[in-house]
């Protein structure tokens, strides 16, 4: 990781969302990190200090505002993901910010 400018950290249970990821992103100065689950998630975050979070939709914590979930990063950059779309789910993450 000391030569990667950007990192990103990839929550998803799923370990085949990172690695597509990191082939997408192969050749770049980009350390892409992974966490399966929240608690594991949070622990990466505050060791790494990612500049990016993919964060799988279904892992989100929806009872916290979206900027503390992170200790209030407000440069971090969250991108939720979901591999099931609907236009309800879309207008709920944009209301969360």
């Amino acid at each position: 990781m000391s030569d990667s400018v950007y990192s990103v950290l990839v929550i998803d249970r799923d370990a085949r969302v990172s690695e597509d990821f990191s082939r997408a992103l192969a050749g770049l100065p980009v350390a892409v990190l992974r966490a399966s689950n929240w608690a594991e998630g949070v622990i990466y975050y505050r060791e790494f200090l990612p500049q990016m979070v993919l964060l799988e939709s279904d892992l989100d914590n929806v009872g916290s505002p979206l900027i503390d979930l992170f200790g209030g990063d407000s440069a971090l950059e969250v991108v939720f993901t979901t591999d099931g779309w609907s236009e309800a789910g879309a207008l709920a993450a944009i209301a969360r910010g």
